[in-house]
């Protein structure tokens, strides 16, 4: 199943191949790497805990708004949060950097 969601041809085939996977490191690469935004997102999904540096990499570079919204919710950079909130090119995913520090705030407040 690796070979196919890193190599295969068509993202469609690599995208249902990723969600078979389970491999963390594979996911990482294959969620910062693949040509296909859809191979991204959903790598990126079935990340179980995923490294702060890749999110933020993937934050600042995707090209993508779905894969850079996904990637914020468990961003807990905040000045990078609030950057992006000023400055991200697309509203969405201002408006998620904006409500993810709301939610780290919060989360802060109530001592969790």
């Amino acid at each position: 199943m690796a070979d196919i969601a890193k190599n295969d041809k068509e993202g469609r085939v690599r995208s249902a191949a990723v969600k078979n996977l389970t491999d963390q490191a594979l996911l990482a690469s294959i969620a910062k790497n693949d040509e296909d935004w859809t191979v991204r997102y959903n790598a990126l999904r079935l990340l179980t805990e995923p490294d702060q540096t890749l999110l933020s990499d993937i934050v600042k570079k995707d090209k993508d708004a779905n894969v850079r919204n996904t990637a914020i919710y468990n961003l807990t950079d905040k000045a990078l949060l609030a950057d992006i909130a000023k400055n991200d090119e697309d509203a969405g995913v201002r408006k998620a950097a904006t409500k993810r520090l709301v939610q780290l705030k919060k989360s802060r407040a109530s001592g969790k």
